[in-house]
Order: structure tokens, then sequence, then C-alpha cells
């Protein structure tokens, strides 16, 4: 099933970068204007010839586009589809030929944004020359995705950098994490980590190297709760089932297509636990009526809401 994929997100927000990975990972042909313009035009500034070039462009680009797709294969658009009009216009435009159009949302604050943006137009490399009063004159027209469009959207929070400027994405393809649970008046609740962002996590994280996911999981409960909380993983159950998530929205852990190895232990009512791990101050351990887990008002992910309802609840019931 031939894909057409739209990167959404203003200058500098990082839409290039992920693009790339994506064009590798998919894979994919990615297609971007400015890359066109910059080869064809030089790196400007354009003034009035700009509009025709990128008109120009945009022709061969969906041209282009066009016969990758009849040949069996991806495409992705890489740019900001910022109007709300032209994303239901490109929409329509892909699906004559392709089968599924996929919107990737790219989150950044702006005043990052337009650091980088600055940052790169100053470095007099191959980058479209677009300085900091051009960035803020075409903020106007930006126009952020929304739910209400009704587009498959993945999103992305983009607002952290390596030491290289830039943008750090972790890819975490295999994890494993423990739900605790405890009876408290006959209500049964799981222990999970509450995020500085508001999300909700279980506990655990990535197997490194050739670990299983019980030694990972014994690992990060040492890294994450500590030594007195090592005897949460003795009598820890394996899910039969394993999880698979989408790229989600998390600031710190960004993933695409991560598999989850589950385990459920039953820990006496009166235990706590505390976050203990320095390099995230601030994350605390919280505990959730199980109900809670597909509560639309706790944030957790869509597809662990899912999973939670069709296969860790009825385990967590029967314990």
């Amino acid at each position: 099933m031939a894909t057409v994929h739209f990167m959404h997100g203003f200058i500098g927000s990082g839409k290039t970068t992920i693009a790339k990975r994506l064009a590798r990972e998919l894979p994919a042909v990615r297609l971007n204007n400015d890359d066109w313009i910059v080869l064809l035009y030089g790196r400007g500034p354009h003034g009035d010839k700009h509009l025709d070039y990128v008109q120009r462009i945009d022709k061969v680009q969906w041209d282009l586009a066009r016969e990758i797709v009849r040949a069996g294969g991806d495409v992705i658009f890489d740019c900001g589809t910022w109007s709300k009009s032209g994303r239901k216009e490109s929409v329509a435009r892909a699906l004559e030929f392709a089968d599924k159009v996929i919107f990737h949302n790219i989150k950044c604050d702006i005043d990052v944004a337009r650091a980088r943006c600055v940052r790169r137009t100053e470095s007099g490399g191959n980058e479209l020359f677009i300085c900091a009063d051009a960035f803020d004159a075409l903020l106007s027209k930006f126009e952020p995705i929304s739910d209400d469009e009704g587009f498959k959207v993945i999103t992305y929070d983009n607002n952290s950098e390596s030491e290289s400027g830039d943008i750090e994405i972790k890819e975490w393809r295999y994890a494993a994490y423990i739900l605790p649970v405890r009876e408290i008046n006959g209500k049964k609740q799981v222990a999970f980590i509450r995020y500085k962002s508001g999300w909700h996590g279980a506990i655990g994280g990535r197997q490194d190297g050739d670990e299983t996911p019980r030694e990972a999981l014994c690992r990060e409960i040492l890294e994450e709760l500590g030594e007195s909380a090592k005897f949460i993983t003795d009598n820890a159950i394996e899910v039969p089932e394993k999880m698979h998530a989408e790229i989600r929205d998390v600031s710190f852990r960004r993933a695409k297509n991560e598999e989850h190895t589950f385990f459920i232990t039953k820990i006496p009512a009166t235990t706590e636990f505390v976050f203990c791990e320095k390099d995230n101050p601030g994350f605390k351990i919280v505990w959730l009526d199980v109900d809670a887990l597909i509560d639309e008002k706790i944030v957790i992910f869509k597809t662990a809401r899912d999973y939670n309802a069709r296969v860790l609840i009825p385990i967590i019931e029967d314990l």
C-alpha cells in the first residue's frame, strides 16, 4: 500500500531532520522544495521571485510523486503544509494516486525554532536564506494542524537538541516495563511514573545490547527506584502478548514502532515507591486505579490505552 507522507511544522521545527530519518527507515523518497530552490536558484533572498520558484518546483514534485507511487514507492513531502485549506487540497491531490496519507506533526517552541533558523542562515551553508524578520513575518501564515481535520497524524516533540545543534531523536525499538499492582479497600491500583510534561508511563525502559526483557527490567528498576524496589521483579509475570506503539509525543522519549514487553506483579498494599533517577528530577511514582488506565483524562498514549483495556486490565483483575 503506497503512502504519501506530509511533514507539518513551522520553519526550524525539525521537519527535514525527521523526514530524512523517515526516508531511510520506511524507505521513501523525500521531496523538499527548499533543496530544489537552493540548487536551481541559490540561497536567496529571492524577493518577488520566490513564489514563482515554489510553484514551478511544486508542479515538478507532484508529477514526480505520482510516478514514484505508481512504481510502488512511498513519498515524503518535506514541506510545511502550513494552512488548513492547503492540507485539505494536498490530501485530495495525494489520494488521486496513493492509498494512504499520513501527516507528521513536528511540535517546537517558536523561540527554539527561531534560534535554529537564524543559526543556520548565518552559517552560510546550503540552507535557504531566512532571516529573523522573515521568520516572524511568515509566522502569521502558519495554522497548526488540529484533530477536527480528520487526518492520520503522528506527533513529535522536537524542542531538545544535541550539542551539535541537531535535533536529538531517540529510537527505542524494544523495551521492558513492569506494572506493580496493589489492592486497597477492594480496589486494585497500578504504579506509574508521572513525567514533568504530565504524561504517565510504566516503570522500566529500553533493553541494552543482548539483554533479555527480564534482565533489562531488573536493571531499570535499580536505576529508577533503587535497591529497595528490587523485590518487585522476583515474582513478576511476563504478559504473553507484546504491545507495539507508533511514534509518540513525549519530549524526552521519541520512538518509532517500539515493542514493549510488560510484566505484572502483585505487591503489599502498604508499598510506596520513590523515583530516584538523578538525571530526571521532578518525576514521581503515582498510583492509578485500574480503571484510570483507559480514562481519557489520564494522559497515556492512545496505543497503550487500547492495549491496557484489551490485554493488561483483564490480567490485573484476575490477580
